[in-house]
C-alpha cells in the first residue's frame, strides 16, 4: 500500500470518530422538522458514506415494513390504513401509498414495525417455527370469532408459508 492511501484511510477513520463522538456537529446536519429515518439516512451517507438502496421488492412492495402483517392484511393492528402521514412519505418518494390486503405485502420481507413484545413471540412462531395462526394464542384471541375467522388464519398461514 502506498502512503497516500494509508492517508485516505487515516483521514476516513477519523472523519468515522469525529461523526460518533461529535453530536452537535451531527446534529447540525438536521432540520428539527425533518423525518427521523431521513435525518439518519443523511447522516449515514454524509459521515459513513453509506449509500441508501431502494427498499422495495421486484413486486414494489416495502420489505422494510412499517406496519404489522396483521395489519397490512386489515386484519387489525394498531392503525387501519391508509394512513395519512405514511402515505404522504410515500408519495414523497414517488411510491404508491399502502393498500391493505393479503396481495399487498412482500413475499421477502426484512422488518415489521409497531410490534408489541407478545407480537413477535407470535411472528416468530408463525414464520419462523411454522406454528399454525390458529393455534397461537395471540394471533386467535385477536381475531376472536370474526365471521371471516377461517379466511384470515389462511392468510396468516399461507403468508408464513411464502416467507419461510
Amino acid at each position: 500500500r502506498s502512503s497516500s492511501s494509508n492517508t485516505v484511510d487515516a483521514n476516513l477513520s477519523r472523519k468515522r470518530r469525529t461523526s460518533v463522538t461529535d453530536p452537535n456537529a451531527a446534529y447540525a446536519l438536521c432540520s428539527y422538522r425533518e423525518w427521523e429515518d431521513l435525518c439518519i439516512s443523511g447522516l449515514m451517507h454524509h459521515w459513513l458514506e453509506v449509500y441508501p438502496a431502494d427498499t422495495l421488492d421486484s413486486a414494489g412492495f416495502e420489505k422494510f415494513n412499517v406496519w404489522s402483517p396483521m395489519t397490512i392484511f386489515g386484519h387489525g393492528g394498531i392503525y387501519k390504513l391508509p394512513v395519512d402521514w405514511y402515505s404522504k412519505y410515500k408519495g414523497f418518494l414517488g411510491q404508491e401509498e399502502d393498500k391493505v390486503g393479503f396481495e399487498y405485502i412482500s413475499a421477502t420481507p426484512i422488518t415489521f414495525h409497531y410490534l408489541k413484545p407478545e407480537w413477535m413471540g407470535a411472528y416468530f412462531s408463525l414464520f419462523v417455527e411454522g406454528v399454525d395462526a390458529g393455534n397461537i394464542s395471540t394471533i386467535s384471541q385477536r381475531i376472536g370469532k370474526h365471521h371471516e375467522r377461517a379466511w384470515r388464519l389462511r392468510h396468516l398461514n399461507e403468508y408464513a408459508h411464502i416467507v419461510r
